[in-house]
């Protein structure tokens, strides 16, 4: 299936930082935020004065990510808060969420930035799973899990029309998918796909389909769940690519800002509202479609299947 021709060239953005306001006592959490994409978006909500956690594995990366965040941008009222947590290891998770609640009693914009693309075959988390579906799905996963009493009691008490918020990160889920968006097992778990790009993928459309689930299970205490394909970009993601295949990247990507601007839709668009809930954005700030086949798998189960795998997967941690 080829891919589309306005993902791969989209049309210019038009919802930037310059539309997006003013963003003074909120609060927001942006997984791998210590570069590229991630702390391009952690830039623009910093110089929009709010109030945003550098969430990342490296305390040192952290700590030079807010370092470039306080000299690039200037605010009135921003803050910049650091967060180490590991989306690989589910045991550290709890202990990542308690170290955020212990300095914020609201969230007002969650963001699954963080992910990881085809490292070497057979790469697995200490516990067992594909490294990419335990980063990619199950770390956020579980990370959802310990935030979303906060993110509903924000939800309760915030006056804002942007209402509270949780970012999926997807990608361009029209191409190099398997059949029906994951490849599933006789017992339930994503099956380990031996085309590198293919098993990448099928965790990103592990992140809509969590995206979709957990929108309709917290869609009635106001919180708005959105996946989005933040566009073919040049980042640390493809650090594991080959030299050529980086070369062409290099050559047709865009700088990571243009995905920063797809997120900063997500996050604070007054376009998305109760009824745009599970939607899916395109690059750079649009609504989109999700793949028919894909779509059939959702109206199907598959979606449901999917999230109550990664609940199971991580009870023991929850």
């Amino acid at each position: 299936m080829a891919p589309p021709f306005d993902q791969i060239f989209p049309p210019s953005p038009t919802f930037t930082e310059k539309h997006a306001g003013d963003q003074g006592g909120r609060v927001f959490l942006v997984t791998g935020s210590t570069s590229g994409v991630g702390l391009e978006l952690a830039k623009m909500l910093y110089g929009l004065n709010g109030t945003v956690y550098v969430a990342g594995r490296s305390a040192e990366k952290i700590s030079a990510a807010i370092k470039t965040i306080k000299k690039q941008v200037r605010t009135k009222t921003g803050r910049v808060e650091a967060l180490q947590v590991d989306l690989a290891n589910l045991p550290s998770i709890g202990q990542s969420a308690r170290d955020f609640l212990s300095k914020e009693d609201r969230l007002d914009v969650l963001v699954h930035n963080a992910g990881l693309m085809t490292p070497p075959a057979g790469s697995k988390t200490d516990l067992g799973h594909d490294l990419e579906m335990g980063t990619n799905c199950l770390g956020p996963f579980l990370l959802n899990h310990f935030l979303e009493p906060t993110l509903k009691k924000t939800a309760a008490a915030t006056n804002s029309p942007l209402g509270v918020r949780v970012v999926w990160l997807s990608s361009m889920i029209a191409a190099s998918v398997p059949k029906g968006g994951i490849t599933m097992n006789n017992d339930g778990s994503p099956k380990v796909i031996k085309n590198a790009m293919e098993n990448y993928m099928q965790s990103k459309v592990g992140n809509v389909f969590l995206a979709i689930e957990t929108a309709r299970r917290l869609g009635k205490d106001g919180i708005i769940n959105v996946s989005v394909n933040p566009g073919l970009l040049k980042t640390e993601l493809q650090r594991h690519v080959s030299p050529i295949q980086r070369m062409i990247m290099g050559l047709m990507f865009k700088e990571p800002k243009y995905g920063a601007y797809t997120e900063l839709f997500g996050c604070l668009s007054p376009e998305i509202n109760s009824n745009k809930n599970g939607a899916f954005i395109l690059p750079w700030g649009r609504f989109g479609q999700i793949p028919d086949h894909i779509q059939q798998s959702i109206d199907n189960g598959k979606a449901a299947s999917f999230y109550e795998w990664c609940d199971r997967e991580t009870k023991e941690y929850q």
